[in-house]
C-alpha cells in the first residue's frame, strides 16, 4: 500500500493567496513517513465560485479534504466548502464540493453533493460517513492508503515528467550518410510515455568505399530556447508561412501600440540580436486604431493569411478585428494588408453589445469553422463581470461575420482563474491531435505572478456549440510552479516545426514582482494518454545520460 496525504496551504500573500490555498493539496508517501508533494505542491483540486444574481462571482474554496473508494471504481473526494477567508461557508446548505477520478489521472468536478449522494456514489454505510463528516474539521491533513498501482498511475502525470531512458535500434543498414541522418532514436520517460527525436550523427567512422559494419556515435538533437527569448513581448505567436518563420506579438514596448513582425529562415533566428522588426499596422486616428492593439494571432482561413487581433479607439474599450493579407501579398509589406475589419454578427451589429471584446482565435474542425474569443462587461467596476470565452461558428468566405449565437464556454470560477480582481478567462488558441480538440486558454493576472493557462478539451465529432460537451481541467497545465524562473505564464499559441514537433510560444516574468512580460517556448509533450504536457523543461526533457547515442550500421553501396 502507498499513502496520499490530502491537505490545504496557508496563504502567503501575492505569492500563493488564498485561492490557490484553499483547495485539495496532494503528497505521496511509501512508508507513511516522507511524503512527496505533487503537481509541485500547486493546487490539484478547485471548487467553483457563486455567480451573484449581478453577473459578479463570489470567490469560493475549501477545506479538510477527505477521500473515499467508490463502489463502481476509482475514489471520491469531498472537502467542506470556505470563503475566501477561509471561514465555513455556511450557504452552502449541508453539501460538499466533490470530485470523482476513475483512474486516479483525470479528475472530475461534480460541484455540491449531500450527504445522500455520496453514501450512493461510494457505497460508504451512512453511519461511518456520517462519523467522517463530523469529524472533518478535527484535522487540517487527512491520509488516504491506496494501493501501488493507483499510486504509481497518480505519480506518473502529477509529478514532473522526467526522460529515464533512451532506445536505440541497432544493425540499421545504410547506403548513404542522408540514410544516416535519417536514423531517429526514442526517449522514454516517467510516466511510460515516448519520443521520438533526431540525432546529430558522426559518419567518421564510416568508409563510405568499403562496405562493412560500423559503430556510428551521435547526439541527440534537442532546440533550446532560452528564457526570455523577446523583452517586452506578450502573447506571442510564431508562424510559418511561404517556407519563412514569423513573430508576431503585443509590444509592450511601444504601450501596446502597432503591430509589428519578425521573419526568419529559422525559429531562433526570430530571436537574434538586432533581427529587423516590420511595422504592418500603427497609430490611426482615422481609423480609429489608437489603444490596445492587442494579442494578434496569424491565421489561414479560406486559403488566406489573416491577423485577428483587438484595437480599440479614443474611448478605452479594445474590441476584435480582423485584416486579410492581400492575394500575393508579403507579410512584412504594410501596404500589403487590407484594412482592418470589426469582428460583427450576422445582422452587422457589434460582437458584444456592450463590454469589451480581445483575444480572438480561429479554429477548423471538421470542415466547419470557428471563432473563440474572450469578452468582459463593467470592467473595473463593482459590477465587472471577468472575462469569458464564447465560441461561435463563421464562414470562412466572410470570417469576420459570426453565423451562430455566442456560446459560452467558460467562466473564471476556480481560484486560479480569479485571483486579486483579476477574473480572467482569456487567451484561447486551439491544437488538434488524434481526434481531440484542445483550447488552452489563461486565467489570472495577465501581467502578474498567478496567471495560469487552462485547458478545455472536446472529441472533433462532437458538437462545438454545445458548452456541456467541453471538459475543463480542474487545475491549470501552466503556472508559476512549472518552470523555475518563469513567473506569471500565460496567454499562449502553438506551431510545428519540421518534424512535427509541437511546441508551445508563451509569455513569462523572469521575477516575481513588476517586471516585463518576456517570450518563453518550449516543447509540448505529450503524455502516456496522449495529452499535452506544457512543462516539460528542457533539462528533464534529455538527462545528460542519455544524450549521446552509440549505433551500429551495416553499410552497403
Amino acid at each position: 500500500m502507498a499513502y496520499i496525504k490530502l491537505y490545504t496551504r496557508i496563504p502567503e500573500g501575492e505569492e500563493y493567496p488564498s485561492a490557490l490555498s484553499y483547495s485539495v493539496h496532494m503528497a505521496y508517501s511509501k512508508d507513511g513517513e516522507e511524503y512527496e508533494a505533487l503537481n509541485q505542491n500547486y493546487g490539484m483540486l478547485f471548487t467553483e465560485g457563486i455567480i451573484r444574481k449581478d453577473n459578479t462571482i463570489e470567490e469560493k474554496g475549501i477545506k479538510y479534504p477527505r477521500a473515499v473508494k467508490r463502489k463502481e471504481g476509482g475514489y471520491a473526494f469531498f472537502a467542506v466548502r470556505v470563503d475566501a477567508d477561509g471561514n465555513i461557508d455556511e450557504t452552502a446548505g449541508g453539501m460538499y464540493p466533490y470530485w470523482v477520478t476513475y483512474d486516479m489521472v483525470h479528475f472530475h468536478d461534480k460541484g455540491l453533493r449531500s450527504s445522500e449522494y455520496i453514501v450512493s456514489d461510494t457505497g460508504c454505510a451512512a453511519d461511518t460517513l456520517d462519523d467522517i463528516l463530523a469529524h472533518m474539521t478535527d484535522m487540517e491533513e487527512y491520509v488516504a492508503e491506496m494501493p501501488d498501482s493507483d499510486a504509481i498511475k497518480l505519480c506518473g502525470v502529477w509529478m514532473p515528467i522526467h526522460n529515464t531512458g533512451v532506445e536505440c535500434c541497432d544493425n540499421a543498414v545504410v547506403s548513404s550518410k542522408k540514410d544516416l541522418d535519417d536514423i531517429r532514436v526514442k526517449l522514454i520517460y516517467s510516466d511510460g510515455s515516448s519520443h521520438v527525436k533526431n540525432v546529430d550523427w558522426d559518419d567518421s567512422a564510416i568508409d563510405y568505399l568499403k562496405p562493412g559494419t560500423y559503430t556510428v556515435k551521435g547526439r541527440i538533437s534537442q532546440p533550446v530556447y532560452g528564457f526570455p527569448l523577446a523583452k517586452g513581448y506578450a502573447d506571442p505567436v510564431v508562424f510559418r508561412y511561404a517556407d519563412r518563420w514569423y513573430f508576431i506579438a503585443t509590444n509592450d514596448n511601444t504601450d501596446d501600440v502597432g503591430l509589428f513582425v519578425r521573419c526568419s529562415d529559422t525559429v531562433g533566428g526570430l530571436f537574434d540580436k538586432g533581427v529587423r522588426e516590420y511595422c504592418i499596422l500603427d497609430y490611426d486616428e482615422s481609423r480609429e486604431l489608437i489603444q490596445t492593439f492587442w494579442a494578434p494571432e496569424f491565421h489561414i482561413i479560406g486559403g488566406d493569411l489573416y491577423i485577428l487581433f483587438a484595437v480599440g479607439p479614443k474611448n478605452w474599450g479594445p474590441q476584435c478585428h480582423m485584416m486579410r493579407l492581400k492575394p500575393g501579398g508579403r507579410i512584412e509589406c504594410r501596404q500589403d494588408w487590407e484594412d482592418p475589419i470589426k469582428v460583427m454578427r450576422q445582422d452587422g451589429t457589434p460582437l458584444a453589445k456592450s463590454g469589451i471584446t480581445l483575444d480572438m482565435t480561429y479554429i477548423k474542425v471538421r470542415e466547419r469553422s470557428y471563432l473563440i474569443w474572450s469578452e468582459r462587461y463593467h470592467i473595473g467596476s463593482s459590477l465587472d463581470s471577468g472575462s469569458m470565452l464564447y465560441i461561435a461558428s463563421t464562414d470562412e468566405n466572410r470570417p469576420y461575420v459570426i453565423t451562430s449565437e455566442p456560446v459560452l464556454l467558460t467562466r473564471p470560477l476556480y481560484g486560479w482563474e480569479n485571483q486579486y480582481g483579476t477574473i480572467n478567462n482569456e487567451g484561447p488558441y486551439p491544437l488538434i491531435k488524434d481526434n481531440k480538440v484542445y483550447i488552452a486558454y489563461s486565467g489570472g493576472s495577465a501581467g502578474g505572478y498567478s496567471y495560469t493557462v487552462g485547458l478545455l478539451s472536446i472529441d472533433d465529432d462532437k458538437d462545438m456549440l454545445c458548452a456541456k460537451q467541453w471538459d475543463k481541467a480542474v487545475t491549470p497545465l501552466l503556472s508559476a510552479y512549472s518552470v523555475c524562473g518563469e513567473y506569471g505564464p500565460g496567454h499562449n499559441s502553438f506551431y510545428r516545426d519540421e518534424n512535427g514537433d509541437v511546441w508551445i510560444a508563451y509569455h513569462a516574468k523572469v521575477i516575481k514582482g513588476f517586471a516585463a512580460r518576456c517570450t518563453a517556448i518550449r516543447r509540448v509533450h505529450f503524455n502516456v494518454y496522449g495529452e499535452p504536457v506544457f512543462n516539460m523543461s528542457a533539462e528533464r526533457d534529455i538527462f545528460p545520460e542519455y544524450r549521446n547515442v552509440t549505433m551500429t550500421v551495416d553499410y552497403r553501396m
